[in-house]
């Protein structure tokens, strides 16, 4: 039984967003908990409002908390969400690193470390379609589609 938190979508995305600053877990908390907006960078091309990560955080102190020091999973991701998360953490992007089509995403490229952390963080709505890749400097590279799990069960 999967006993890691199970975040909302657009709090796990603001958690990764902020996670791509480099701040260690320690630090992470305690700008969540001063509401230290000063700490994220500003982004003139993006609408991100850091209230909704802290007033959440204010709500759930300790599941946030085990979350960054446990890991989480999201409670559900669109499609959408889920591209955010490829270039939150991953830095990949549509159309150069990946394609996007009717309800799936194809032909991306991670490493085995990068694949098993996102598996991870997928709700159980995704299922990951692995391949072996090349290797590169002495490290596979996965070929990853990521598909509805109800077309994968229909299938078969």
């Amino acid at each position: 039984m999967d006993t890691r938190i199970k975040l909302p979508m657009p709090i796990g995305l603001l958690l990764e967003r902020a996670k791509g600053y480099g701040f260690s877990e320690s630090r992470l908390l305690a700008i969540l908990n001063q509401r230290d907006h000063t700490a994220f960078p500003n982004e003139h091309n993006e609408q991100i409002s850091w209230n909704v990560l802290f007033d959440y955080a204010a709500e759930h102190r300790f599941p946030i908390a085990r979350a960054l020091r446990e890991g989480y999973t999201f409670k559900f991701i669109t499609i959408r969400g889920l591209k955010r998360l490829l270039a939150f953490k991953f830095n990949r992007h549509p159309g150069t690193d990946y394609v996007e089509e009717e309800g799936k995403i194809t032909g991306l490229t991670l490493t085995r470390f990068e694949t098993d952390a996102l598996r991870s963080l997928l709700s159980p709505q995704w299922a990951l379609i692995i391949q072996l890749g090349e290797i590169k400097h002495g490290q596979a590279r996965m070929k990853v589609d990521i598909v509805l799990a109800l077309s994968v069960s229909q299938e078969v």
